[in-house]
């Protein structure tokens, strides 16, 4: 792979490019390759073929760890399909979460304003409502990923980029989402607490 270019774990894997896939394929997949390149079964191999067995095996682990996760194999898809994707574009505000971001911001500082949520007790139930409300939203993605995993999977073996490009936006739109709501949590639940507000 060149520079920049992330390893294809789907081709290592030798499945299909896809998001909905059959776990217990890819987990006895992985069982197979784990056979194929531990180190404990090259120990008369030279030092060179050694080492590409642990290379192997280290990349084995890498990629069974990230396709059995939904999120984190679309995220990996969107990286192989889509490698040009603007880090600036990735860290913008979701614009669904844009009032969202604004009420919190506002809670939060009239809470630290006035000694804590202690002394506070109408806004400290202000900010478990926002808490509720961001880890439903957090919830219901999986829903919506689920549905564009149906969508890819129908176009993935396509040629046609034109097929593809929607979904893939799409898709970067609900990761990006589901990272800030990520985000979002911890900056309340940190809020809710009286801790410093992590930092990201």
């Amino acid at each position: 792979m060149s520079a920049g270019t992330p390893d294809d774990y789907f081709a290592f894997m030798g499945i299909d490019r896809e998001l909905l896939i059959d776990t217990r394929m890819l987990e006895q997949r992985y069982f197979q390759l784990s056979r194929d390149y531990h180190p404990d079964f090259h120990t008369d191999a030279s030092e060179e073929a050694r080492q590409t067995s642990l290379d192997n095996s280290s990349m084995l682990n890498r990629a069974y760890h990230t396709l059995k996760d939904p999120y984190d194999r679309a995220r990996h898809l969107l990286a192989l399909e889509s490698p040009d994707v603007a880090e600036a574009q990735r860290k913008q505000i979701p614009t669904s979460l844009l009032m969202e971001v604004m009420e919190i911001q506002e809670t939060i500082a009239e809470a630290r304003q006035h000694a804590g949520l202690d002394a506070d007790p109408e806004r400290a139930e202000a900010l478990r409502g926002i808490h509720e409300r961001l880890q439903t939203k957090l919830n219901n993605l999986r829903g919506d990923l689920d549905l564009l995993a149906h969508e890819w999977n129908a176009v993935a073996q396509q040629s046609e980029r034109s097929h593809k490009e929607p979904i893939l936006k799409r898709l970067n739109e609900l990761l990006d989402t589901r990272n800030y709501l990520r985000t979002l949590l911890q900056t309340v639940e940190a809020a809710m607490h009286g801790t410093p507000a992590p930092r990201h």
